[in-house]
């Protein structure tokens, strides 16, 4: 009999379109340096250890701590 996982697995499609970081922004009306809207994404996470490059990385507060304590992980990652 296997464990019980405590979290879901990474679900993530064979494959995908990329989107602008830009038009990602614009959907949730989020303000963004220039500099950056020609980012690609392609993929979202919110713990660093699902993160692949290119995936946005969104940072939410949890039980013990909060996800902008992995941002520069998250960088690290690309």
């Amino acid at each position: 009999m296997e464990p019980k996982q405590s979290i879901p697995p990474i679900l993530r499609p064979d494959s995908v379109t990329p989107v602008s970081l830009g038009t990602i922004c614009e959907k949730f009306n989020f303000s963004l340096n220039e500099a950056h809207e020609e980012i690609t994404v392609t993929g979202i996470s919110m713990n660093t250890g699902d993160l692949r490059h290119g995936d946005l990385f969104v940072a939410m507060p949890g039980v013990k701590t909060h996800g902008a304590n992995f941002a520069a992980k998250a960088l690290e990652l690309g």
